[in-house]
């Protein structure tokens, strides 16, 4: 169930929340 776009938006949502 893990996807490259999953992965991705999982990195960018972790980014945004750290910010």
């Amino acid at each position: 169930m893990v996807d490259l776009v999953d992965d991705t938006t999982s990195v960018t949502i972790t980014s945004t929340k750290k910010k």
